[in-house]
């Protein structure tokens, strides 16, 4: 999908999110630019374009957005990547061979405690597909 498309059905998603008929986005558009956008309709804007185009963000994605250039961006990379036109950034992980990870950013999953009397679990890297 090329950047115009992109612009093109996010201008007609935050139409819809913010009842606006007018409302143009641009790469420099923030929250602070459309009255209204809160967190609840961040919330709504997001959800909405993950449904109409078919991917899904990560809170860690979602906290680094800092305006619709960003979003678009990262749309950009999401389905460079899910149609197999860019490759994944392989990054390393201490003494451990390279994993693979989308975006450079290694997904975490949370580990039991250990028999040791650990009572609480930490996060490690979780093998990435």
């Amino acid at each position: 999908m090329q950047v115009g498309e992109i612009y093109n059905k996010l201008n007609g998603i935050c139409r819809d999110v913010f009842g606006d008929d007018s409302l143009v986005v641009t790469p420099q558009t923030t929250a602070r630019d459309i009255n209204g956008w809160d967190s609840l309709y961040n919330v709504r804007l997001l959800l909405t374009v993950e449904r109409v185009v078919g991917v899904k963000f990560s809170a860690y994605e979602v906290n680094q957005l800092l305006n619709v250039g960003h979003l678009v961006d990262l749309l950009q990379t999401k389905l460079a990547v899910r149609s197999g036109k860019e490759p994944l950034v392989v990054i390393g992980f201490s003494n451990r061979s390279p994993k693979q990870a989308r975006f450079g950013v290694p997904r975490l999953r949370r580990t039991l405690p250990t028999s040791r009397g650990s009572c609480c679990p930490s996060a490690v890297p979780a093998d990435i597909n």
